[in-house]
């Protein structure tokens, strides 16, 4: 991970990168894992003053300059945001600890966590649902709405533990988000879940009643210690203790 984060950690004003003048920096840590994401510059009145000034002196070019040429500045920094926004929504994620899907698509993603209490301490494979949340996401959105919503149960059965996964996009066996476009995801899941459980697991893709698609997953239901966890590669539906 590290080496896709930011390598200068300097100040940028004045179309430059500078220096703190009072060189202290501020250590950053993400919130959702506690990993250390290194440290960042911790500007000083002096160095606010500085980018302040830099500011007032651009502004004159900026007001002198053709407003056709000012679009297309303006256009041109657009593009560089799309052209990386899965690299920013990624580091943005890291730095509140918010989903990366939801800072990638913003107010056009919601979602809803359900997890009944006394499966809270219940075990699952670390990343199980990754892959299928992916996909909701994905070809929820591929089905041409304006946002979606992603729903995730899980509840108690008589076998153990029931995942669910649904969206409001696409339905199954549509062209954008149907069995060929989840195959990939699903096949990926169905492998761990057998690997890791044989057949006491089960996956099933079925059709959401008022449209979108839901994808059923069933575990045994297992509960260990917090070293149990972390040697065989599983976390607790709820908190880490």
């Amino acid at each position: 991970m590290n080496d896709r984060l930011p390598k200068n950690r300097a100040l940028y004003y004045g179309g430059r990168w500078v220096e703190s003048k009072a060189q202290k920096s501020i250590p950053v840590i993400a919130p959702a894992t506690g990993e250390s994401l290194g440290n960042v510059i911790d500007a000083s009145a002096d160095d606010v003053d500085h980018a302040v000034k830099a500011a007032r002196g651009a502004f004159h070019a900026w007001r002198d300059t053709p407003a056709q040429e000012r679009a297309k500045a303006v256009r041109r920094a657009a593009q560089i945001l799309v052209a990386n926004a899965d690299e920013l929504a990624w580091l943005e994620a890291l730095d509140t600890g918010n989903p990366f899907q939801a800072m990638r698509f913003d107010d056009r993603l919601t979602y809803e966590l359900h997890i009944e209490p006394i499966v809270g301490d219940c075990l699952v494979p670390v990343f199980l649902l990754q892959p299928i949340i992916e996909n909701a996401v994905i070809h929820g959105l591929d089905a041409g709405q304006a946002s979606i919503t992603v729903r995730i149960d899980a509840t108690a059965t008589s076998r153990g533990v029931e995942l669910t996964v649904q969206n409001n996009g696409s339905e199954v066996g549509s062209r954008s988000g149907g069995a060929r476009g989840h195959g990939l995801g699903i096949a990926t899941t169905r492998a761990r879940l057998s690997t890791a459980y044989g057949q006491l697991a089960s996956l099933e893709l079925l059709p959401r009643e008022n449209g979108g698609a839901v994808v059923r997953i069933v575990i045994p239901r297992t509960q260990r210690s917090r070293i149990e966890r972390e040697a065989n590669h599983t976390l607790a539906l709820v908190g880490s203790s």
